[in-house]
């Protein structure tokens, strides 16, 4: 395993992965990056007290079949259902 992608936090000759240290650069959100929870009735945008920004699926407090905080971009989901308030968005910012 590459020794750039090594964890800082790791043995010094650790063949540990740290996906912080393999992303290079800036990291930009567009439009529409989190698919269909963009503008589903049942996403909600929550905020962590260290500013990371998550999309939470509402349909997974009663329905197993939803992911609390699923991957992102979703581009198919069979409890989707578009927002009436397009300017609600969940998108992260």
């Amino acid at each position: 395993m590459g020794s750039d992608l090594a964890c800082p936090r790791g043995e010094p000759d650790s063949d540990a992965l740290c996906y912080s240290s393999g992303m290079k650069g800036e990291i930009s959100i567009e439009p529409g990056c989190a698919g269909l929870c963009t503008n589903c009735r049942h996403a909600r945008r929550v905020q962590s007290d260290r500013g990371s920004v998550f999309v939470r699926c509402e349909l997974a407090l009663n329905d197993a079949r939803f992911e609390k905080y699923p991957r992102l971009p979703v581009l198919v989901c069979a409890g989707y259902e578009r927002r009436d308030d397009p300017s609600a968005s969940a998108e992260p910012e």
